[in-house]
C-alpha cells in the first residue's frame, strides 16, 4: 500500500535515484565484510543485496503509478471576490501534484433559462506542480440565478496531454478559497484540504 509518506519520498525521484538507493545498500553492506567470518559475511551480502534492490523495484512501481494517475478537479467551486470583482475558483491537480506545462482551460456558465455564457479562465503559469487555481472573473455579474458551470481542463506532462472536464450545479459553489497547501522544512506539501473551501476570509464571505 502506498503511504503519504513513502509518496513524498519517491514522487520525484529520478531513475538514477531509484540506482542510487540500491547501490547504497550493497555498499553499506560491503564496508562491513572485513569485520564477518566468510560464511556470515556471504549472507550479508546476499541479504542486503535482495533488500536493495527490493526497495528500488518497490520505487520503480511507484513511480510508475504516480505517473498514471490523472488529472483530476476538486468536487467544488469557490466564489469571491478580487479588487472588488467577483471572481470564482476552480481547483485541479494532476495525480499527487506531479509537474505540468502549458494548462488551458474553457469555462462555460449554462443558466437554467438563456444562453450558455462563455467566461475567460486565468491560468497561474506556464508550468506548474501541484494543486493550482484557475481563476475566473465575473466583472459583469452575468454568473446570476440557477445554472451551472462547466469547464475542462488541459494539461501537459512528459509528452502526454491530460484532460479532465467537471459539471458544477448552484450547490456546489461556496464562498472561499481553496486551501490544503503546507509547508514544513522539506518544503511546499498538499493534503486532501486541496479540494476543499476554506470559508474563513471575510472578503470572500461577502460574495455569498
Amino acid at each position: 500500500m502506498h503511504t503519504e509518506r513513502n509518496i513524498r519520498t519517491i514522487e520525484g525521484m529520478g531513475s538514477g535515484g531509484v540506482v542510487a538507493l540500491a547501490a547504497l545498500g550493497v555498499a553499506l553492506g560491503a564496508a562491513a565484510i572485513p569485520t564477518l567470518t566468510p560464511v556470515i559475511a556471504d549472507v550479508v551480502l546476499v541479504v542486503l543485496g535482495l533488500g536493495s534492490f527490493g526497495a528500488a523495484g518497490y520505487a520503480w512501481s511507484m513511480q510508475r503509478w504516480l505517473g498514471s494517475l490523472p488529472l483530476e478537479l476538486a468536487p467544488v467551486v469557490g466564489r469571491g471576490r478580487v479588487d472588488g470583482q467577483i471572481v470564482y475558483r476552480f481547483r485541479a491537480r494532476l495525480g499527487r501534484g506531479r509537474a505540468l506545462h502549458d494548462p488551458s482551460a474553457r469555462v462555460r456558465w449554462e443558466p437554467a433559462s438563456g444562453e450558455p455564457i462563455e467566461l475567460e479562465a486565468v491560468l497561474p503559469a506556464r508550468s506548474l506542480c501541484g494543486p493550482f487555481t484557475i481563476l475566473v472573473p465575473d466583472p459583469m455579474d452575468r454568473v446570476d440565478g440557477p445554472g451551472r458551470f462547466y469547464i475542462e481542463v488541459e494539461v501537459e506532462s512528459r509528452g502526454r496531454v491530460w484532460i479532465a472536464s467537471g459539471s458544477y450545479p448552484e450547490g456546489a459553489i461556496h464562498g472561499g478559497r481553496f486551501g490544503g497547501i503546507l509547508t514544513d522544512k522539506h518544503g511546499i506539501l498538499w493534503g486532501e484540504g486541496w479540494l476543499e473551501i476554506d470559508r474563513s476570509t471575510p472578503e470572500d464571505q461577502k460574495s455569498g
